[in-house]
């Protein structure tokens, strides 16, 4: 966005318009989308190989609004002092094109985005600071620089990011560097590349390589905002109907829900993983995580017998790669063990107490017409 943005500004600078590139389909959308896949501790969605979770250039969202309106951004404040840097227009964009007076105190229209056969969706309780928040993915891991991470999500509530994603290996690292069309298998033995490194389902071994996962459908009412996310493609070997719903109840008390409803074709073990830099406290279907002076309750509500257990990852497995232990990250991590057949594992997270949440199967979220 930030080369369209100066493209669209040079041209109306040189011609007096843009050839109705700012309108290009997607164009306008944009800032909508950067606006719900924004947490509430002001972090992105980084998945894939983003560099990081920082919000940073916020021009890009006035430049946006300037142009097409501002969907509900809050005022954005001039950050401090640019880095000095031609990457990405950082110093030099924000100079030409922040746009102070493009970003009000609106409110957004709705609290949710999820648009089916998209990639990504989000939902939250509410625009605050410390309000849930979780955004959840599908995507395409064919393409050469994606991670095999078809569902994985981050979390968020009482101002803290609880599942995090890592974001990319470093580009010194053996095998990181692919071209279109070459062999990835060297890439997709990082830790940070394959499956095991993404807040997802591992089902023998990593997903499928070239696999493709749509949201499949979102809903929002006062009550609720939810999304589902079709992942069968990433294990068709091993599964079949395989659904990652994400839900953030809204209310007095409210909470989030991850829930995986899948069919196991075969005997095989299904872990289920979520990355997070708060410190863990596993004790049978109750995890207690802490971080930032809050508490954050994650708590199994099926299968029955389910435990937690917790982790960390494994060593750099190059004198390039980053080292995940030295970053203090933690997993977080379910094993259901010698699963065949339908199953649906359901797990809940709300600060300070667990609450009381009864599981339906991920098809009935959404009624049918």
């Amino acid at each position: 966005m930030d080369y369209i943005a100066m493209l669209c500004q040079s041209r109306k600078a040189a011609a007096g318009n843009d050839l109705g590139i700012s309108l290009v389909e997607g164009i306008p959308q944009f800032g909508v989308a950067r606006m719900h896949l924004i947490g509430p501790s002001g972090q992105t969605f980084n998945f894939g190989d983003s560099k990081g979770a920082t919000s940073t250039r916020p021009w890009v969202a006035t430049w946006l609004c300037g142009v097409h309106g501002n969907p509900g951004i809050r005022a954005i404040a001039a950050s401090g002092k640019q880095a000095v840097s031609s990457g990405y227009f950082g110093q030099v964009g924000h100079f030409l094109y922040y746009n102070p007076h493009a970003a009000g105190d609106g409110t957004a229209d709705a609290l949710d985005f999820a648009l089916p056969g998209g990639v990504v969706a989000a939902t939250r309780s509410g625009w605050d600071k410390d309000d849930y928040f979780i955004a959840v993915k599908g995507g395409e891991n064919a393409d050469h620089t994606a991670q095999l991470d078809i569902g994985s999500f981050v979390l968020e509530a009482g101002g803290q990011r609880w599942g995090i994603e890592l974001g990319a290996d470093s580009e010194r690292s053996t095998g990181f560097e692919v071209k279109p069309g070459a062999d990835r298998t060297k890439r997709f033995a990082l830790y940070l590349e394959n499956t095991l490194g993404q807040n997802t389902l591992v089902i023998d071994g990593n997903q499928d390589l070239e696999a493709k996962a749509k949201v499949l459908v979102g809903a929002s009412s006062p009550e609720q905002g939810l999304a589902v996310v079709d992942m069968t493609d990433a294990y068709s070997k091993a599964a079949k109907d395989v659904h990652r719903g994400a839900m953030v109840v809204r209310g007095a008390k409210p909470y989030a829900v991850i829930q995986d409803d899948l069919v196991i074709k075969t005997t095989q073990t299904i872990t289920w993983s979520m990355h997070t830099k708060a410190e863990i406290a596993a004790d049978g279907a109750k995890a207690t995580l802490t971080q930032g002076g809050k508490t954050l309750i994650a708590t199994i509500v099926s299968p029955a017998g389910a435990t937690f257990s917790s982790g960390t990852p494994p060593e750099p497995s190059n004198a390039q790669s980053r080292d995940l232990v030295k970053e203090k990250v933690n997993i977080l991590k379910v094993a259901l063990a010698d699963a065949k057949g339908p199953q649906s594992l359901c797990i809940t997270f709300a600060l300070d107490e667990a609450p009381a949440h009864t599981p339906t199967p991920v098809a009935t979220w959404v009624p049918k017409k």
